[in-house]
Order: C-alpha cells, then structure tokens, then sequence
C-alpha cells in the first residue's frame, strides 16, 4: 500500500532494495505489536496476518477466540475465526489471508531447510 510504503519510509515505489526494506520494517512492527503471543513461531503467524490483513482484522480474530475461551495465542485455533460462519464484523478477504500466512511460513521454513542444508 503507498500510504504504509511511505510511513516506512519508502520512496521509490520500483526499487527492489527499498520495498524489501520497507517490508521488512513494516513486518518488525507488526512482530512487536504481539506481547500476548509468547511463541515465537506462533508470533510470526499472527505478523503475517496483520502485515497481510490488517492489525485490526487480528485484534477481532483474537478477541473472537478469548470471547469463545480458546487459546488465542494459537494461530490454528485463532485462524478458525476467520470463516463467514464465525466472523460478526464487515467481511474481509479471509482466504487471502489465510493462504498468505500458510505460504509465507511454507517458504520460510523452506528457506531455512536450504541455509542449514
């Protein structure tokens, strides 16, 4: 989003350095937005969401798991809020999101198989 580039500082919208340093700005403030999700891979679902969905769609996702009494921390048990069956609020684009986060951490993990390979 250009508003969000911006705050980050990013001012060339088709520099490849500048938009992965943006990113990667953006994505550490979201990390750090989640004191109440003490895994740390758990935390990183979670970022993803809100750097994918919006802080905000997260914050609902969550307080709809604490309402129900499940354990918000979990993404597995989080994530399932994001159905039109369980979602009160305006509709968001739930597959996006989850299907951003499930790939993300796919190719991270992937990532890592290969630095430690």
């Amino acid at each position: 989003m250009p508003a969000t580039g911006q705050e980050m500082g990013l001012s060339d919208f088709f520099n490849p350095e500048e938009n992965i340093k943006a990113g990667i700005k953006y994505f550490k403030i979201q990390f750090n937005k989640f004191p109440e999700i003490p895994v740390y891979e758990e935390k990183e679902k979670f970022s993803l969401a809100a750097y994918n969905g919006g802080r905000g769609n997260v914050n609902r996702m969550i307080k709809l798991a604490r309402d129900n009494q499940e354990d918000f921390t979990k993404w597995d048990i989080s994530s399932r809020y994001l159905s039109d069956d369980l979602w009160p609020y305006p509709k968001i684009d739930f597959a996006q999101i989850l299907t951003y986060v499930a790939k993300i951490i796919t190719q991270y993990s992937l990532y890592r198989t290969y630095l430690s390979a």
